[in-house]
């Protein structure tokens, strides 16, 4: 926050989570809609990891959410069909409906930015994401 005055800023994009946690929220004057400003894979997700010989894992089973997990797991099978790490310049932004699922996903292409979305049934989450991925590269 300090920045936008030292260093004579209008503004700058910070994640909302963070303010809010640091109880700045009063700060934010605009938040960008995922379906137009397409987020990094899996933003907004936590994830719990643990070792298969833990004796807690049935705990961490509990919280599972199945419909969040789909989502990440299909916007990551759409990064990995692209070859690229979470350093690219990539997106997506995965949301069920129902029995459907919709996915946005952006990529970089020598130097400029393809966008394309798809709409399947939700158990193939992972093929939607690596057909997204497809299209993106047909282009």
């Amino acid at each position: 926050v300090d920045k936008i005055k030292t260093e004579n800023l209008d503004g700058i994009l910070i994640a909302a989570a963070g303010l809010k946690r640091l109880g700045l929220e009063d700060l934010i004057t605009d938040y960008f809609d995922p379906l137009k400003f397409i987020p990094a894979i899996g933003q907004g997700a936590l994830v719990v990891e643990t070792l298969k010989t833990n004796e807690n894992k049935d705990i961490f089973k509990k919280i599972d959410d199945l419909t969040a997990r789909q989502e990440v797991e299909a916007e990551r099978s759409f990064m990995r069909a692209l070859k690229v790490d979470h350093h690219a310049p990539v997106g997506a932004y995965a949301l069920i409906d129902g029995d459907y699922m919709n996915i946005i996903g952006m990529n970089e292409v020598d130097g400029k930015i393809i966008r394309k979305d798809i709409r399947g049934k939700r158990e193939d989450y992972i093929k939607l994401g690596e057909d997204l991925a497809k299209k993106i590269l047909e282009d």
